[in-house]
């Protein structure tokens, strides 16, 4: 009887979110420095990205304010839940032994998102905010996933991930404001600051916005191009320095706790294209050196998008 209640209530309670809950979109995002236009990809740092995202609107989701406050009263709120799985490997993956003590670690992530966009049409303000939840270690798959693909493409398979970073929990919290300005015709900008805290990742950053108006090319589709330059004052980053219950190798751990780049640049450039209920989008990230000792980074993503 107890439990005839509970899946009652239970159905009963997915019934009435579904009554109020609007989908909107459906995006599946692949990042990699292998779609790199220029220069080529070298499979080393952030190495792959594979995420899975579902947009909706709710008509009554009082329940997220705290979460997710608004941009002011006369905003938007889309929501969207996604699922990630992230990898990273030090420049040299192709011996077994642990690697140098002055290149990054193996590790992988999965992580499962809630966010929420936050925009003010009046006043042009955007508020974004965004909680992960999920592991980061060999229970994210990160060796089986890389290796099956490297396999599969003939490409040269890491030896190195039995030394990578093992099981810790993945929890952090994002929240941006972003406010934009039409400086002319042909383009907008926008001032963006960020902070980022958790178990993962803890650092501020502040940046620009730049893009164009969206454009219509005969009617055939829609399109607009974007940069976004920022600089993060980088507080901690546990995939270098070590998690809240798996630390890294002590000898890592020294020299990347006392080596990590307090600041770090990046810059983000591509461009969006959308015909009816299809859209495609096509970016470049740079990021300067993360510890002493590494190298600047490029890496790039495609993002199709299909709306309900």
């Amino acid at each position: 009887m107890r439990y005839g209640l509970a899946a009652a209530c239970v159905l009963l309670s997915v019934s009435s979110f579904s009554q109020k809950v609007t989908w909107n979109r459906f995006t599946l995002t692949e990042e990699n420095d292998f779609l790199n236009i220029l220069p080529r990809g070298l499979d080393r740092y952030y190495s792959q990205g594979l995420r899975l995202g579902l947009s909706y609107q709710h008509l009554h989701a009082r329940h997220w304010r705290l979460i997710h406050p608004g941009a002011g009263p006369n905003a938007v709120q889309e929501y969207e839940v996604s699922l990630t799985q992230q990898l990273f490997t030090p420049s040299h993956t192709q011996t077994p032994f642990f690697q140098f003590t002055t290149d990054r670690p193996y590790a992988a992530c999965a992580f499962l998102s809630h966010a929420a966009v936050s925009t003010d049409t009046i006043t042009h303000n955007r508020f974004t905010s965004r909680l992960d939840i999920g592991i980061v270690g060999p229970a994210a798959l990160g060796q089986e996933i890389q290796t099956f693909f490297h396999t599969l493409t003939r490409e040269p398979v890491p030896q190195g991930w039995g030394n990578q970073m093992q099981n810790d929990i993945y929890l952090n919290y994002l929240v941006e404001w972003n406010k934009e300005l039409r400086l002319s015709k042909k383009l907008i900008a926008g001032s963006v600051v960020q902070i980022n805290a958790g178990t993962i990742y803890n650092n501020a950053a502040v940046g620009l916005s730049l893009r164009t108006p969206p454009g219509n090319l005969k009617n055939l589709f829609r399109y607009e191009f974007f940069f976004r330059p920022t600089l993060r004052l980088v507080l901690y980053n546990s995939l270098l320095q070590g998690g809240l219950l798996a630390h890294a190798e002590n000898n890592i751990r020294q020299y990347f706790l006392t080596n990590t780049s307090l600041l770090v640049g990046q810059g983000q450039a591509g461009f969006a294209i959308k015909r009816k209920k299809k859209s495609f989008v096509y970016s470049t990230t740079f990021l300067t050196r993360e510890f002493h000792s590494g190298f600047t980074h490029f890496y790039s993503g495609i993002t199709l998008g299909f709306d309900f």
